[in-house]
């Protein structure tokens, strides 16, 4: 018994650059959302693989010197990426073969010389606008009154009609600033500072406009509806002892970090290993404070700063955040209108943490901890309970 296995060169791609290509399961995607394709259609191809993964495969099985044109067809958009199912990332590799085509110096001379002449003029701003201009308007003269001229193989090449690229980024610039002066002036607002500076009230829901122990009820609810823990306290002074305990249930064990705005707690005493300072991917959790939690969404809102650095909120498996009772308010609008009584300087980044990081991204299935802490555990500071 012989078994004779034929891959038409496809053994030789594996653990190379090329590899991504053989999870290709020939859907299609690629093809119906490539403008090239769209244009010029499968044929032009000249092989059996069409649109971008055959511009990347064609090259493997023939050669690139026998398909140089291929790697070309493309306009670098990402759509074909996008939608790839598999997610081979179509326009790097064929990147990797135009890099290869170029080193070898398969290209022709008169497209090697014309592509440093282009270079030339992108490197000079003012002169490549100018030469682009004569360029487009000596193609319409060409045209004429049809509207296309005979181009290389027979092919007929319409005139450039469209705007340039940079008269429709001018023109989208200027129409998103007339748009929002428009709504600046309906809403009697005038600019973005006098904006700032003097908030109007915005409509609030009727969920979040609660008493006090309505709101941290609420809180409470949808935080916990959001993944993340919370377990009361009477007082800030039992914060390391309530960080023990929940180290101890979660069986994490490992260095933690704490923001220095709370480094003065006596946390050797409950037993736990703890450095201040910024946060790093091997520390096992992070304990930080919050400026607000926000009832409506079980939000936590955290400032930036030299006593509270971001690294903290984002890089722990674990991330445990204390939250006082009376800071918790009805909806976002009350935390930029708290912030603004404060009259301090708007700090470089505001957080708003809803739950542990999670994404159902992959086959539609929660995964925790993919773009953040896995674990958020709110201690709620109730000094009236």
């Amino acid at each position: 018994f012989h078994v004779v296995l034929l891959d038409n060169g496809r053994s030789a791609l594996l653990g190379g650059e090329f590899h991504d290509i053989l999870r290709c399961i020939r859907c299609g995607a690629c093809l119906s959302h490539c403008p090239i394709y769209a244009t010029i259609g499968g044929h032009a191809y000249g092989s059996v693989y069409s649109g971008p993964m055959g511009a990347v495969l064609t090259p493997a099985l023939w050669g690139v010197e026998n398909a140089r044109d291929l790697p070309h067809a493309s306009t670098s958009c990402g759509r074909c990426e996008s939608v790839c199912p598999v997610r081979i990332p179509l326009p790097r590799l064929m990147r990797h073969w135009r890099e290869r085509s170029f080193s070898r110096r398969i290209d022709p001379r008169r497209q090697r010389a014309a592509l440093r002449v282009w270079a030339w003029f992108a490197a000079r701003p003012r002169l490549y606008r100018v030469a682009t201009g004569l360029a487009a308007r000596t193609l319409k003269l060409l045209a004429g009154r049809r509207g296309s001229y005979a181009g290389p193989r027979g092919r007929d090449i319409s005139s450039p009609v469209a705007p340039k690229a940079r008269t429709v980024i001018a023109r989208t610039r200027q129409s998103r600033s007339q748009i929002l002066g428009a709504i600046r002036n309906a809403l009697d607002q005038g600019s973005p500072n006098k904006r700032a500076t003097s908030p109007g009230k915005l409509v609030v829901p009727a969920c979040a406009e609660l008493d006090p122990a309505g709101r941290q009820a609420l809180f409470i609810d949808m935080a916990v509806e959001a993944a993340a823990t919370i377990r009361q306290i009477a007082s800030a002074e039992k914060i390391p002892w309530a960080v023990a305990d929940y180290l101890g249930v979660r069986k994490l064990a490992g260095q933690g970090v704490i923001a220095p705005d709370m480094s003065e707690l006596p946390y050797g005493q409950a037993g736990l290993d703890i450095r201040c300072g910024n946060g790093k991917d091997s520390d096992t959790f992070s304990l930080t404070g919050a400026f607000a939690g926000i009832a409506e969404t079980g939000t936590l809102a955290l400032l930036s700063g030299p006593g509270s650095p971001t690294t903290l909120n984002f890089l722990p498996e674990a991330h445990i955040v204390a939250l006082k009772a009376d800071d918790i308010v009805s909806t976002y609008e009350d935390v930029w209108s708290r912030l603004s009584a404060l009259g301090i300087a708007m700090p470089r980044t505001v957080n708003f943490i809803t739950g542990p990081s999670r994404t159902a991204d992959i086959e539609q299935t929660m995964q925790f901890g993919a773009h953040g802490p896995r674990h958020l555990h709110i201690l709620l500071i109730d000094e009236h309970r």
